[in-house]
């Protein structure tokens, strides 16, 4: 039998990070949420239950640090490389209708939310880059709730291991060799914006012409999922699209996005 206070202290942080973040772990969870609030516990020094949370309560910092210990931070460079792929079918074809139309701004803007330490956002920036049109820019805006990995996706130095999907001659193009790893030349960060944004909050003033979503619809609940993609829906232009993650398949939640396929990758658009 479980211990009671075990519960009790996952349910109470539980719902605190939930109010915070919309975050949801179901009782299958409840051991890592359990091991991850009480490794916090340890880095914290505390030891008694009931101190802690009201800590938690009262500690906008140590929320967050509870949260970045329950969301998975990894990732790399052009990680689902076919969705990459279907960017370079797509970015014209959205800077083409931006062109045609003149009470636009010629730029493209692009969100990538839930950016993590910045790896989707300097990827995207790499494939503008590599379209090399003069007819069109973009500007990208990358968040996070976490301040943390805000400041790390700003450093923009990476190990060896998180490149290994780069397309052939961006390792060249796009980095500088450090002594233990790579940095991100500067004409590829000076496309991105990072900023903390909880995707609770409004999203950032749109609208935009892509958003990149990717790998956190799975942290929510299914109210909150779809609350979360209408507000998606809205901050989009019309024929915009938005990226979710390979297991982040859209169709049980509501939702008025159109599924579409490029290539070998499924996206979902804002219809015209």
């Amino acid at each position: 039998m479980r211990d009671s206070t075990n519960q009790d202290l996952a349910g109470q942080i539980g719902r605190m990070l939930y109010q915070e973040a919309a975050l949801a772990y179901p009782e299958s969870k409840r051991s890592f949420v359990e091991e991850r609030v009480r490794g916090v516990m340890a880095d914290r020094g505390c030891s008694d239950e009931q101190t802690f949370v009201r800590s938690v309560e009262a500690d906008p910092g140590l929320r967050t640090a509870l949260i970045e210990s329950l969301t998975i931070h990894e990732t790399r460079f052009f990680r689902i490389p076919a969705q990459f792929e279907a960017l370079g079918k797509l970015l014209p074809e959205l800077a083409e209708r931006r062109r045609r139309s003149p009470l636009e701004c010629p730029r493209l803007r692009l969100w990538v939310a839930a950016c993590s330490t910045g790896e989707d956002a300097y990827s995207l920036a790499m494939k503008v880059l590599a379209l090399a049109d003069p007819r069109w820019s973009a500007e990208i805006r990358a968040t996070d709730l976490s301040r943390a990995v805000i400041r790390q996706a700003q450093a923009a130095r990476y190990p060896a291991e998180r490149l290994e999907n780069l397309p052939p001659g961006y390792r060249e193009r796009f980095f500088t060799e450090l002594p233990g790893g790579l940095e991100v030349v500067p004409s590829v960060r000076e496309l991105v914006r990072f900023e903390a944004h909880n995707l609770k909050a409004p999203c950032p003033p749109g609208p935009w012409d892509l958003i990149l979503c990717r790998n956190v619809l799975i942290y929510f609940d299914n109210p909150f999922r779809e609350a979360l993609l209408e507000r998606l829906y809205q901050a989009l232009t019309p024929g915009g699209y938005l990226f979710v993650g390979e297991a982040e398949t859209l169709h049980l939640v509501p939702h008025r996005f159109k599924p579409v396929e490029v290539g070998s990758a499924l996206v979902y658009q804002r219809p015209l």
